[in-house]
């Protein structure tokens, strides 16, 4: 009882929303589409019961009984959201969608998550259309490759048959998708494609479209090959037209999240017009005020990535604890963002790169002080707060990184040192060459030029460090996470907690 009441509220709701995910994924392949919502009505009207005998009769209820009627709930809503609409596979059909990413070209295929607006089902009136309110859930659309690509944003209507996710042929694929909770698959064909509706050009995800345009055209005129497609990726997440041989240097050296934008590149950006802001002396209320708009414009312009809005949402916080006054504790403002983030896809938490983003970050707000410590009294300061980092993160990574791809490149912890710090040198260069593009052209020059050396050397290192080979695991369940996790925390807090006293 007085280790529950260490926890705060809203980390106590975090550990629930966890356990009844974890159960909805397993119990939720076992029962049909009509037997779910049967189960679903009948728990809903028991907790609505419940609720109301609590009401009825007060001071009845302690602590444990508020806990498990939060558990009730968050089960029932999992399985809500781990139920797939009964689709007609694999018969024809005309769907109307609107498509949330941006293309990702697959073996000259286009690859977009869509969300399902209306259909005509098979052998339906040509006129009547069945619109689609139940389940809002995604799905994967694949089309032929065309001229001219559909953008995000756009309403478009497609012929083609949906399919189930592969969890005979490829279940961790499948597993993968519904985790961003995308419940089938839509091939359509280019014959039945037609585009409905762009969106408005001043909404927020057609100047999107328009930044990446730009941002590209840029990047390809001033920089070399494969700078250019580098710093692209940088700073937008594409990595479609970077070569294969540098993603798998990457990858080996353990320095793939340079190249997938996450929570690092949101602080570098934080940092910049922060750094920025203090330059021109701009009040530090405006500037936690403009702040929020470049998150939340960054995280729209991005996409649907877990590990961004993880980021951008514990920035949002962070700044409104800033402004209001409030307690700064940024283990509740992290289980606070996960629980946000839940409500949306409860599926979410096997996601790899939500267990990667949530790990890491955990692991630099609980081990690293301790680390940094520790690492303070046998070296310099600023080496220390470098390797503290590395070396913590990598901890609570091990497990996500040997169950969801079977290796743990233990060299990163030293890959990093060098090429986190010239990643966030060549994002900041980055954002000074677009904007200095069309005030002032041969300053951004100056900066491209620049750009390309630091480009080059990160390429090098990765190059180098990824020829050292990794820890190679196959089979580690996924259920081992939340063991090693807890084993892991209690195991350090014990230790540190005893040195303290």
């Amino acid at each position: 009882m007085d280790r529950i009441k260490n926890l705060t509220f809203s980390q106590t709701v975090s550990l629930i929303l966890i356990f009844s995910s974890i159960l909805s994924v397993n119990i939720g392949k076992k029962f049909s589409y009509s037997t779910i919502l049967v189960i679903l009505i009948c728990s809903l009207s028991s907790i609505i019961l419940l609720t109301l005998l609590f009401l009825i009769i007060p001071n009845r209820a302690n602590f444990f009984v508020y806990l498990s009627l939060i558990f009730s709930i968050s089960l029932v809503y999992a399985f809500y959201k781990n139920v797939s609409f009964p689709y007609f596979y694999n018969k024809p059909v005309t769907a109307r969608m609107k498509l949330l990413s941006d293309p990702k070209i697959r073996m000259k295929t286009l690859q977009y998550t869509a969300r399902l607006k209306g259909m005509n089902y098979p052998y339906s009136k040509p006129d009547k259309r069945i619109i689609v309110h139940f389940t809002q859930q995604k799905i994967l659309l694949n089309l032929p490759f065309m001229k001219v690509f559909p953008q995000r944003g756009d309403m478009v209507e497609v012929e083609g048959i949906f399919m189930e996710l592969p969890y005979e042929k490829a279940k961790d694929y499948a597993v993968y998708l519904k985790s961003r909770s995308i419940s089938a698959i839509f091939e359509g064909h280019s014959g039945g494609f037609a585009i409905l509706k762009n969106p408005n050009p001043y909404f927020i995800t057609a100047l999107s479209n328009k930044l990446k345009s730009y941002v590209k055209r840029v990047n390809s005129r001033l920089l070399l090959w494969p700078q250019s497609e580098f710093v692209t990726a940088l700073f937008t997440g594409n990595r479609d037209n970077l070569p294969r041989s540098v993603i798998e240097s990457f990858k080996r050296s353990g320095t793939m999240h340079i190249l997938a934008v996450s929570g690092l590149h949101i602080g570098f950006l934080i940092f910049f017009f922060f750094l920025f802001f203090k330059i021109l002396r701009v009040n530090q209320i405006v500037s936690y005020i403009i702040l929020i708009g470049i998150v939340t414009f960054y995280m729209i312009f991005i996409g649907d990535s877990p590990s961004v809005k993880r980021a951008s949402l514990m920035v949002l916080c962070g700044i409104g604890v800033f402004l209001f006054d409030r307690d700064r504790n940024y283990l509740n403002i992290l289980s606070i963002t996960f629980n946000i983030l839940w409500v949306s896809s409860p599926l979410i938490i096997i996601n790899p790169g939500f267990m990667l983003s949530f790990s890491a970050t955990f692991a630099i707000l609980f081990l690293v002080p301790y680390l940094k410590r520790f690492f303070k009294s046998i070296m310099p300061s600023f080496l220390a707060a470098s390797l503290s980092v590395s070396a913590g993160v990598q901890v609570y990574l091990l497990p996500v990184m040997l169950s969801f791809f079977g290796s743990f490149s233990y060299i990163n912890i030293i890959a990093n040192l060098p090429i986190v710090p010239l990643a966030g040198l060549s994002l900041a260069l980055e954002i000074l060459c677009l904007i200095f593009y069309s005030l002032f052209l041969p300053l951004a020059v100056i900066f491209a030029e620049v750009n390309i050396v630091i480009v080059a050397i990160i390429l090098r290192l990765a190059h180098f460090f990824s020829r050292v080979p990794p820890i190679t695991v196959q089979g580690v369940p996924i259920y081992i996470i939340p063991f090693y996790f807890l084993a892991v925390t209690a195991g350090i807090w014990l230790l540190f907690k005893r040195a303290d006293t």
